[in-house]
């Protein structure tokens, strides 16, 4: 009794200790200026600043001309805290903004890429806002692998942003349709002027929730991100200090209410009086049945236990039939490898524990070489057969802790927990030799290309994006190889 009181004494004089850690990254932060810099926010109170004004949600101009989104909230945190005022230009496109900034006839961008050229006229804060760089289509194109998916159509992207310079300068093969904003990349999209609109993840999706584009999706994404920061006029160099002071000054609670406010995931849940019925009726009917028996117990006690045998029956046929419901959606029916689904949740969960544990991880990516000769020559049922002796091979020579499965087609990835990306390039390196050295069906031999990508703070689709660009390499390479990302 005595220990008990003082484990409750214990916790009473630490609660208040406890709730004190928990608000220290709560409180506002407060921005240390120095004397010239205050003396400069005297001098100028007013900031002009250049806009997108159809850039929603991160900025843009609501049916009344106010400016609204992501980075409108940053800056009007960071006027209540430097007690200055930032007034946008509200008049023309993005373009017009580019212009007027390179003149200096505006002082700063609110939220823009650092790409080449701007460096010239403009210095930039450290990126604030940081967006997937995705890849929109109708609704009837398929999974798009990479960049080269797109090659020989048409591309709309958003003139004076990141894909612009992007497919510009990297990938000229790609022809561009130039647009001036999101909704209108996404017009071009739907009429079939362009192939694809490429632009950040929050834009096309609020874009297509807010518009109404029901045919239009997101099929693919680029190794690329929108780091989005704050572009000072470079002859003010003053106020880059004072803006990437006040950055920093905004905590991690302020950041998450702006984000929320703007991106939200929203759930919705709808009774139906028919619903309420497949709910209510079969319960009704239990309760009668179960009353109809408690009174005919004594001249029906065998029919009971007839009934409650069948029960158990289909209980346990319905379980089994569960098992093999859930066996199926996470395996491939081909293979009878992991399939899509399995491997992204083995591969989010393998991500985590290397981030929280700092541990290894590996990925390895294959491709068949020249798979499409195999259907074409000798039939899709010889095909078949390649994929299931390959999923033989990566079973019998990968540990129990790895995952394998089937990508897609004729791809297969392998999840290589606590495995160094050494160590799994010479498990690639062993899996490719026995793959050239083994006979698939009678005069016929099946190389396969590796693409190898270690865990290095990456997301699960980071991840195998960079395994994918070391597997396009070895494939332009040649083939039958291994590379690494």
């Amino acid at each position: 009794m005595k220990k008990q009181w003082l484990i409750l004494i214990l916790i009473a004089l630490y609660l208040p200790l406890f709730a004190l850690d928990l608000d220290k990254d709560t409180q506002p932060k407060s921005i240390d200026l120095t004397q010239n810099e205050r003396e400069w926010l005297r001098a100028h109170p007013i900031i002009h600043i250049a806009i997108d004004p159809s850039w929603a949600p991160i900025e843009y101009l609501d049916k009344q001309g106010n400016y609204q989104g992501l980075a409108a909230d940053y800056l009007a945190l960071i006027s209540q805290k430097l007690g200055i005022r930032f007034v946008p230009n509200t008049n023309g496109v993005w373009k017009d903004s580019i212009r007027l900034m390179e003149q200096h006839r505006l002082d700063m961008y609110s939220c823009a890429v650092k790409i080449p050229g701007r460096e010239k006229y403009v210095t930039f804060t450290t990126p604030y806002l940081n967006f997937r760089m995705v890849i929109a289509t109708g609704d009837n194109v398929g999974y798009l692998n990479s960049i080269h998916d797109l090659k020989g159509k048409t591309i709309a992207v958003a003139r004076g942003y990141l894909p612009q310079e992007i497919l510009k300068h990297y990938y000229p093969f790609i022809k561009r349709l130039e647009v001036d904003t999101v909704t209108e990349g996404l017009d071009v999209v739907m009429t079939g002027k362009a192939f694809a609109f490429i632009d950040n993840t929050a834009a096309i999706t609020y874009a297509i929730k807010q518009e109404g584009y029901s045919n239009i999706k997101i099929s693919g994404e680029l190794p690329y991100r929108f780091e989005l920061a704050m572009g000072i006029r470079n002859d003010w160099p003053i106020l880059a200090t004072i803006m990437e002071k006040a950055l920093a000054s905004i905590t991690p609670q302020e950041r998450d209410a702006i984000y929320n406010r703007h991106i939200k995931i929203e759930y919705t849940q709808q009774f139906t009086w028919s619903g309420i019925l497949k709910i209510v009726l079969p319960l009704t009917i239990l309760l009668l049945l179960l009353l109809y028996y408690t009174r005919k117990l004594r001249t029906i006690n065998q029919d009971y236990k007839m009934t409650l045998e069948s029960l158990k029956r289909t209980q346990s046929d319905l379980e089994a039939a569960n098992t093999k419901l859930q066996t199926l959606s996470s395996t491939d029916a081909l293979t009878t490898l992991a399939n899509r689904y399995r491997l992204n949740e083995a591969l989010q969960h393998a991500v985590n524990r290397a981030k929280r544990y700092r541990r290894a991880l590996s990925v390895i990516l294959i491709d068949l070489d020249f798979f499409k000769n195999v259907n074409d020559t000798y039939g899709h049922h010889a095909g078949d057969e390649v994929l299931r002796k390959t999923a033989d091979l990566l079973r019998q020579n990968c540990r129990e802790s790895d995952t394998v499965g089937r990508w897609g087609g004729e791809e297969f990835l392998i999840i290589c927990p606590e495995t160094t990306k050494e160590d799994a390039i010479i498990l690639a390196e062993k899996l490719r030799s026995i793959f050239a050295e083994e006979t698939m069906f009678p005069s016929y031999t099946q190389t396969a290309s590796f693409g190898v990508s270690a865990y290095d703070d990456d997301t699960p689709e980071t991840l195998v994006i960079h395994a994918d660009e070391a597997l396009y390499i070895a494939k332009t390479s040649g083939r039958n190889r291994v590379c690494v990302n």
